[in-house]
């Protein structure tokens, strides 16, 4: 198999294990739809110059604070024996993802699950090219939350500076983002870009006494009523 082939036939296998993904039971997020970069899915995407071939996130709970699991997968095309470095390849992911797997279009060795479960690696078999069937469930990882956030802002979702929540770009309301300047010298500043999700936007002023600005335009528009009906008044009185 010529090398061009072989990487036509893996980047199809992509959108395999992005679709397996999206669905029952993994039913990950692959994809943002209000993006046109991002709409065919989140394939080949990463931080820095750590990449996965197909990434999804999803949320596995937390009353208080939404908490995200995000899943890496590295895709192989079909080839004799994978090797500890295909592996390690997945298991670079690690510094984004809570879980990295290893997938490819056929039944694993002993010895190639050996080395995943060294690792620390998930696999998937991608059979007949369409299903998607966990052989080794990866074990929980505990990448820096910076760098999850980093890749999730890539991928256009925001955490609320408020309330936490996690929220798509494609659903914020217009100039609910903003810039907050770090000062730590008199020399350098540091920009942070934070979001106010509509929720927050809403029900904050009220919580803080904050009077919006329908209000005060009932209010101004009660003032002018009341001068016009006391001119009226005024004009009576002479006539």
């Amino acid at each position: 198999m010529g090398k061009r082939k072989y990487i036509r036939g893996e980047r199809r296998l992509w959108n395999v294990v992005k679709r397996c993904l999206e669905k029952k039971p993994y039913s990950y997020v692959c994809r943002n739809p209000y993006f046109s970069w991002l709409r065919n899915g989140f394939l080949n995407k990463g931080i820095e110059r750590i990449r996965a071939d197909v990434i999804g996130f999803k949320e596995i709970g937390g009353y208080h604070r939404t908490k995200i699991e995000v899943i890496a997968v590295e895709v192989k095309n079909l080839q004799w024996k994978y090797t500890k470095a295909n592996v390690d390849q997945a298991r670079r992911a690690s510094i984004f993802a809570h879980r990295c797997y290893l997938a490819a279009p056929r039944k694993f060795k002993p010895d190639e699950i050996e080395s995943a479960v060294e690792k620390g690696v998930g696999l998937f078999e991608i059979k007949n090219r369409k299903t998607l069937i966990e052989i080794l469930p990866a074990p929980s990882l505990n990448p820096d939350e910076h760098n999850v956030m980093r890749l999730l802002t890539r991928f256009r979702f925001f955490r609320c500076s408020i309330c936490d929540c996690l929220i798509n770009d494609g659903l914020l309301e217009k100039r609910s983002g903003f810039y907050v300047f770090d000062k730590f010298t008199e020399e350098k500043y540091k920009s942070k870009w934070q979001i106010i999700c509509p929720t927050c936007v809403k029900k904050i002023p009220k919580k803080l006494g904050v009077v919006e600005k329908k209000e005060i335009d009932k209010v101004w528009n009660e003032i002018y009523r009341i001068k016009k009906h006391m001119k009226r008044i005024r004009n009576l009185q002479i006539d």
